[in-house]
């Protein structure tokens, strides 16, 4: 009978192998070709119970028949073929984080429908430094800025947002009302993916617009800073659209 140690069965384990289906792998391993007898003896399991398993790990690409056998035996595949599978699993794993991640948006709704609408009040430094670290979580943004207007504490808070989303590689859609002269704001001189539009002088804006994904941001900076985050499917999908509108026809 194989023994094994502890430390092996939950290494094998991050294959999804139970600890029969470990000890048949290393059996075929040691012993080069067995059969079912040979594999049961081996591990001390029933023959029966041996099929179920062998046919499993076969499924799996770890242990195959061997060719030209009178009777029907079996041999493990070389160990480098776990290097082989755990990257394939690696491979599978980032994929379905990347389909997850499309998802998410959708999943969103699905919790907002379940509360409807979220209000939240940023106000002060406090509030503006809060605000951009939510929103650098997010994958995606569509900004009307207003600019022609003093904005206490912005200069450094823009900076460093604008540095962090583009090291995010952010996917941004910036209106903005003017570049003020003298400035060196320039988003997508590191992140190709901001995207920038000068608003027409027709357009009058009196205060800033976030949109994500999932909630609208609006902000003022008259006297005191002042956030308000509304999360509403709706209300968003309207201003998604509007700002859709907007982008097309600067």
């Amino acid at each position: 009978m194989i023994n094994i140690s502890q430390k092996v069965i939950e290494i094998f384990k991050t294959l999804e192998l139970n600890e029969v289906e470990i000890k048949i792998y290393l059996a075929l391993l040691e012993n080069d070709k067995l059969g079912i007898t040979g594999i049961s003896e081996s591990i001390n399991l029933s023959r029966t119970n041996v099929y179920n398993y062998v046919e499993r790990i076969e499924e799996m690409g770890l242990i195959s028949k061997v060719p030209d056998s009178a009777t029907l035996k079996y041999q493990a595949v070389s160990p480098d073929k776990i290097i082989e599978v755990l990257k394939e699993k690696e491979e599978n794993i980032k994929s379905k984080i990347s389909q997850f991640k499309k998802l998410l948006p959708e999943l969103k709704n699905l919790e907002s429908e379940k509360n409807p609408t979220q209000v939240k009040m940023y106000e002060g430094e406090e509030g503006l430094q809060r605000i951009i670290e939510k929103l650098l979580k997010d994958e995606s943004l569509k900004i009307i800025f207003h600019s022609n207007i003093k904005k206490p504490f912005f200069p450094e808070s823009l900076k460093e947002f604008t540095k962090q989303s583009a090291e995010k590689q952010q996917h941004i859609q910036e209106i903005r009302s003017s570049l003020n002269k003298g400035t060196d704001y320039n988003p997508t001189k590191n992140n190709p993916n901001h995207l920038l539009k000068i608003a027409p002088e027709s357009l009058s804006l009196k205060s800033d617009m976030i949109i994500t994904p999932n909630r609208v941001l609006l902000v003022s900076y008259q006297g005191r800073f002042l956030g308000v985050e509304i999360s509403n499917k709706f209300m968003t999908e309207t201003q998604n659209s509007i700002f859709d509108m907007i982008w097309e026809n600067i």
